[in-house]
C-alpha cells in the first residue's frame, strides 16, 4: 500500500497528482515531518488526527482537522504516516480507499536537523502539547529515538503476517521492565497502579534477568528497553540491572523513566554513561522533592554527559483505577485498539504482560487470571521457538479477540479519556478490589 520515494524525487511525485499534502497525526513524528518537508519546499495543507480534542486547532500554524475533511478531499489526496502505530493507521486508510500512502522514515532519516533551531535538553520536549505552535523544539536524542520507533513499527507491519507465519522477523517497540514496585511519590491517580500495592518490593535479579535472557534470544530486534517501577533509582542494584541489558546486542536504546526525586550516584551514575542509555524524566512541579531535585538531577547529568530529555507533567488521563465496566466486543477493542501503551510489552516477576495496567493489576490479584494476557517466560516446557511463538501471538493479538481481558477493568488511556491534574498525593493505600 505505500508508496516508494526518496527525497530528490519527492516533490515531483506530489506535483504530479497535484493533491494536497496531509499528516496524518498531529505529533512527535508530524512535527519532524512538516520541517523536513518544509525544507523540500513542499506545503502541508492539513494535520489529520483522530483526537477531537486537535481538531480545529492549528499545530504547526497547520490546520487540524477530523476524518470528514479528509473524505471531502478526496481519494487521491498525497497521506504522510506521522504516527508508530501502522497497525491501527493502515486499515484505516484502506478502508477510505486513500491511494497516495507514504510512511515518514526516508523524509525524516535523511533530513539535516541541525539547522533547525533546537532548545537544550533542559527545556520542556513536549513537542506533542497542541498549543505549542514555536519552531521545532525537539533535541538529538529524541529525533533518533522517535525515528528509530516509525522505522520499527513499519518493518514489522511489512514483514509479517503472524496470523499463520511465524518464522518472519519479530521486532519489537518497547518492553518495560519493571524493576520495582517501590515509588518514592504516592501517586492517588498512578496508571501503573502502585498505589494499590500493600509491601511494594523490588525484582528478583535472578528471575528479572533469566526472563529478560530468554525473552531477548526469542525476538529479533528491540527498539526500546523501558526501565520502569515504580520509580526505578528506588531499587539500588538498577547498575547492575542496566549493565545486565547491555551485554544484549539486538536492541537500541535503554529509556530510564523516573520522576525527579532521586539523585543517582556511584555505580548507579556510572551505569548511565552510556551512549545506549537516556533518562526520560517527569518532573511535577507540584511535588516538592521533585521539585527540588529536578534542577540538582540535570546538574549531574550535564556534568556526566549523561542523555536525558525533561519534561513537566501538569495533566494525566484519569486511568488510574481498577473498576469493571460493561462493555460491548466493540467498545472494547475500541480502548484497546486506541491506547497510548497499545503496543508495549511489560516484563514484571517472570511474566510477561501485553501492558503495564495488565501487569500490576494481575501482579496484586486485582482482576481474573487470564491465560491469554499473560505469558510465564521462565516455564520450563517453553524453548525459544515456542516462547517466540507466545510472544508473536501475545504482540499482535491476530488469532485472538483483538482487547485483553484486562481492558474490561481499565478506564482506558487515549483521547477519550479525562484529563486530571497530574501527581496529586495520597497517604493511603487504595483499597484493592480484588474482582476474582
Amino acid at each position: 500500500m505505500l508508496k516508494k520515494y526518496n527525497l530528490t524525487n519527492l516533490k515531483k511525485v506530489l506535483n504530479y497528482n497535484n493533491n494536497k499534502v496531509v499528516l496524518r497525526g498531529a505529533g512527535s513524528l508530524g512535527k519532524l515531518a512538516i520541517n523536513a518537508l518544509q525544507k523540500l519546499d513542499i506545503k502541508v495543507d492539513y494535520f489529520w488526527d483522530k483526537n477531537p480534542r486537535k481538531q480545529g486547532l492549528k499545530y504547526c500554524n497547520v490546520e487540524v482537522v477530523g476524518d470528514k475533511k479528509i473524505i471531502e478531499l478526496g481519494k487521491e489526496i498525497n497521506i504522510f504516516i506521522c504516527s508508530n502505530y501502522f497497525s491501527l493507521v493502515i486499515p484505516e486508510l484502506e478502508k477510505l480507499g486513500l491511494k497516495n500512502v507514504f510512511d515518514c522514515c526516508e523524509l525524516i532519516e535523511n533530513t539535516d536537523y541541525s539547522k533547525i533551531a533546537f532548545k537544550t535538553n533542559q527545556e520542556i520536549h513536549d513537542f506533542g502539547n497542541i498549543f505549542n505552535n514555536s519552531p521545532f523544539n525537539q533535541n538529538p536524542i529524541e529525533v533518533k529515538r522517535v525515528l528509530d520507533l516509525h522505522r520499527t513499527g513499519l518493518e514489522t507491519q511489512n514483514s509479517q503476517n503472524y496470523k499463520n507465519n511465524i518464522s518472519k522477523k519479530l521486532n519489537i517497540k518497547y518492553i518495560d521492565i519493571v524493576i520495582t514496585e517501590k515509588c518514592s511519590m504516592k501517586c492517588v491517580d498512578c496508571s501503573n497502579l502502585m498505589q494499590y500495592y500493600v509491601e511494594p518490593k523490588d525484582s528478583s535479579l535472578e528471575i528479572l534477568f533469566e526472563t529478560i535472557k530468554k525473552t531477548m534470544s526469542s525476538i529479533d530486534h528491540l527498539s526500546e528497553f523501558r526501565v520502569i517501577g515504580g520509580e526505578p533509582f528506588m531499587n539500588r542494584n538498577i547498575g547492575k540491572i542496566l549493565d545486565y541489558l547491555k551485554t544484549f546486542e539486538n536492541f537500541s536504546r535503554i529509556i530510564i523513566y523516573t520522576n525527579a526525586t532521586i539523585i543517582p550516584k556511584n555505580n548507579n551514575l556510572k551505569a548511565l554513561k552510556h551512549p545506549k542509555v537516556s533518562l526520560d524524566i517527569t518532573h511535577y512541579k507540584d511535588y516538592k522533592y521533585s521539585f527540588k531535585n529536578h534542577p540538582k538531577l540535570i546538574k549531574v547529568l550535564e556534568e556526566n554527559k549523561i542523555n536525558y530529555v525533561s519534561h513537566t507533567a501538569d495533566r494525566w488521563t484519569d486511568s488510574g483505577r481498577i473498576k469493571k465496566y460493561h462493555r460491548t466486543d466493540d467498545q472494547l477493542k475500541d480502548i484497546f485498539l486506541n491506547c497510548c501503551v497499545g503496543d508495549v510489552l511489560t516484563i514484571l516477576n517472570g511474566k510477561m504482560y501485553r501492558c503495564p495496567f495488565s501487569a500490576n493489576a494481575h501482579n496484586i490479584n486485582a482482576i481474573p487470571f487470564n491465560k491469554d494476557d499473560i505469558i510465564n517466560v521462565l516455564d520450563k516446557d517453553l524453548d525459544q521457538i515456542k516462547l517466540r511463538e507466545k510472544i508473536t501471538k501475545l504482540y499482535t493479538r491476530k488469532d485472538r479477540k483483538e482487547y485483553l481481558s484486562a481492558c474490561k477493568y481499565c478506564k482506558g488511556r487515549d483521547f477519550n479519556t479525562t484529563e486530571i491534574p497530574a501527581g496529586i498525593q495520597t497517604k493511603e493505600i487504595l483499597k484493592n478490589p480484588k474482582f476474582n
